[in-house]
């Protein structure tokens, strides 16, 4: 054999480890997105649920949220309103980390459907009131958030 063709062989063994190597990496990157996706869906349960688990074992919050609901902010002392921002701007910044999720496509399109429902149903009023608009800081979501409230809850 020459050395002519000992160097062939050589290099179509390298051509084939770069093109497994190429085959590996593109199964790791995919691996990782789907790691990723399912951390940002856990992550979006966790926060559910420690926003319910909050509401139910505070003492005075669900009381507190109660009467703005039904009394209106001039009913709250400077506390409870503290207290109902603080409540309504933890929600937002729950519902705007997931709308980053969605757009960076760890959550699906039902997830925000879900939400821009939520928010139709009174949340955003509420925010309204409380001032807090203006902590949306993506601007796609607050478009998708007023579309969504204009067109009668349809996204």
């Amino acid at each position: 054999m020459r050395l002519s063709e000992i160097n062939e062989y050589v290099q179509t063994g390298a051509a084939l480890v770069a093109i497994v190597g190429i085959f590996l990496l593109g199964y790791e990157v995919q691996q990782a997105n789907r790691i990723a996706a399912v951390s940002a869906n856990q992550l979006r349960i966790s926060d559910v649920q420690d926003i319910h688990r909050e509401l139910a074992t505070s003492e005075d919050l669900a009381e507190i949220i109660v009467k703005f609901d039904s009394e209106g902010i001039d009913s709250l002392s400077q506390v409870e309103l503290f207290r109902v921002r603080a409540w309504h701007m933890l929600i937002l910044r729950g519902m705007q980390g997931q709308y980053y999720q969605y757009q960076e496509g760890f959550l699906d399109r039902e997830v925000v459907d879900r939400t821009l429902e939520d928010i139709s149903q009174g949340i955003y009023g509420e925010w309204e009131q409380l001032g807090l608009l203006d902590a949306i800081e993506n601007l796609e979501w607050l478009r998708e958030i007023q579309h969504y409230l204009k067109s009668g809850g349809h996204s």
